[in-house]
């Protein structure tokens, strides 16, 4: 074979064993504009949960850092509600969004 077939066998042969875990674990595979989406409205999903933890906080004179690790927490355990969606030709979205808020800071900046 010729190497650019075995570059496209190789491809084809990824697309086939994900397809195949997808189907495996009864995932539904979703565009990347659609995984956008799903960020942006888990976001407005959440403001409402961590603004009143905030407002809980800082009645019992919370600081920054304990603070920051509650809405942190917070954030990740609801990511549980994306399992089972991935992007298509990429991974879980519960799992990247999972990284994106450990990784941010946005709890800290939030709190």
């Amino acid at each position: 074979m010729q190497p650019e077939e075995v570059e496209r066998y190789d491809e084809l042969r990824q697309t086939v064993m994900l397809l195949a875990e997808v189907i495996a674990g009864q995932q539904s595979l979703i565009f990347k504009e659609q995984s956008s989406h799903l960020e942006d409205l888990f976001v407005m999903a959440m403001a409402h949960d961590v603004a009143d933890l905030i407002v809980v906080e800082l009645r019992g004179d919370s600081f920054a850092d304990k603070l920051s690790r509650k809405i942190e927490d917070k954030l990740i355990y609801q990511t549980r509600l994306l399992e089972g969606l991935r992007q298509k030709g990429g991974g879980s979205i519960s799992e990247m969004l999972t990284h994106k808020i450990r990784n941010s800071g946005i709890s800290y900046t939030i709190a």
